[in-house]
């Protein structure tokens, strides 16, 4: 079999010589902690940006007009601005 191995990835090292067994388990260990720490916070980013998009409505429990936080307009269409606070 050749450097490549079944998985089709070169082993680490260097050009002569691969790292020692123990050092490419940590790295590849490493490597998958780090995935699954940017895969988290993908998730946790598009947790809160569904969150945002759910608590946008055009009126609040008690029937007042909610305000866009983002515009600070009034999500009302009658045409009149409410000043944001």
């Amino acid at each position: 079999m050749n450097k490549l191995g079944s998985a089709g990835k070169p082993v680490a090292g260097g050009w002569w010589s691969p790292d020692p067994a123990d050092e490419t388990a940590a790295l590849e260990e490493a490597h998958a902690e780090q995935h699954a720490r940017q895969h988290e916070a993908v998730e946790s980013a598009e947790a809160v940006e569904s969150a945002e998009d759910t608590t946008s409505t055009d009126s609040t429990a008690d029937g007042t007009q909610a305000i866009d936080s983002d515009s600070g307009e009034s999500d009302d269409s009658s045409g009149g601005s409410t000043p944001r606070a």
